[in-house]
């Protein structure tokens, strides 16, 4: 076997998992062949529960070069240049809630603006919010309201040039 079908995050590239076939090898799968009827059903980055679903239309899917690194770390690398790369490091951006703030950090200052996508469901949300927040160059943090209810909430964080995390965030 020497192709696999990777599963993406269509804005930023980050890998979400990996399909590979048995028969037809080289053939490309569908994003509707990869995915539930709602989105595709991501588990937290410790492997753990499945705790959000990612819109059909925000995935992509690519037929790649197979590596087994990939398929055990999905969540270490992004598409680039039509191939999964590792991210440059594996820390990831952090958020927390605090039910009237969303609060983004970095684990260190950049010099460019970094946009970060989110997705927050759960608690006692109809529907899941996706948005984005931006840090601004030279900052470690940015704040925006974002007000909730008591509970426990689902967050999945793209940020480029950092690992992809998906946990689950109280808000007291």
């Amino acid at each position: 076997m020497d192709k696999m079908n990777v599963i993406t995050f269509s804005e930023t590239g980050h890998v979400l998992g990996v399909v590979t076939r048995a028969s037809q090898p080289e053939t490309a799968v569908t994003v509707s062949e990869v995915i539930a009827a709602s989105g595709f059903r991501l588990r937290d980055t410790q492997g753990d529960n499945i705790i959000v679903e990612i819109p059909k239309d925000e995935i992509g899917v690519a037929l790649v070069d197979y590596n087994h690194q990939v398929i055990y770390q999905p969540h270490l690398y992004a598409l680039v240049d039509g191939q999964p790369l590792p991210i440059p490091t594996a820390s990831s951006v952090t958020i927390a809630l605090d039910g009237i703030n969303i609060t983004a950090t970095l684990p260190i200052a950049v010099d460019v603006d970094t946009k970060i996508s989110y997705q927050v469901s759960g608690g006692d949300l109809s529907e899941p919010i996706y948005s984005s927040i931006t840090i601004e160059a030279t900052l470690l943090i940015h704040m925006e309201p974002l007000p909730l209810s008591i509970g426990d909430y689902n967050v999945a964080i793209f940020a480029p040039g950092y690992a992809l995390a998906v946990f689950t965030e109280p808000v007291p």
